[in-house]
C-alpha cells in the first residue's frame, strides 16, 4: 500500500502544479485526458490486487474515494495558475478508476479460479 499512497500523493502534486511548471512528454490533442485516465487506472489497480476477493468492497470504496478526490482536485485547479476545471478530466478519472477496479477484480478472480482447480 506504500506504492498506492505514494502514487496518490504524486497525483495530487501533479494535479495542483501550475501549468507553467508542467510539461508533457507526449503532446497530442486531449492528451491530458489520456494521462488522467491512465494515472487513475494505475492507482485503482493497486488496491484491487491488494484486497482479497472477500474484501473487494474495500477496493471499490477506495476507487470511489479516488474519484471523489479527483472531483475535488478539479475544483481546486481553478485557483492554480494556468489550470482550469474540466468535466472531461473528471470523466477520464472515472473511466480510469472503473477500468482499474474491473480489470483487477477479474484478474484476481481468474487467478483464484485457476489456483483452486488444480
Amino acid at each position: 500500500m506504500i506504492i498506492w499512497v505514494a502514487s496518490t500523493v504524486l497525483l495530487c502534486y501533479l494535479t495542483l502544479l501550475p501549468a507553467s511548471r508542467l510539461t508533457s512528454p507526449i503532446a497530442f490533442p486531449n492528451s491530458d485526458k489520456v494521462f488522467h485516465g491512465l494515472f487513475y487506472f494505475f492507482i485503482s489497480l493497486i488496491p484491487g490486487f491488494s484486497c482479497s476477493r472477500s474484501s473487494s468492497w474495500i477496493s471499490r470504496l477506495l476507487g470511489l474515494c479516488l474519484f471523489l478526490m479527483g472531483v475535488l482536485l478539479e475544483f481546486a485547479q481553478v485557483s492554480v495558475p494556468g489550470r482550469s476545471f474540466s468535466y472531461g478530466d473528471m470523466a477520464s478519472n472515472f473511466l480510469g478508476v472503473l477500468a482499474g477496479i474491473i480489470i483487477a477484480e477479474r484478474i484476481v478472480c481468474r487467478c483464484r479460479f485457476k489456483g483452486s482447480s488444480t
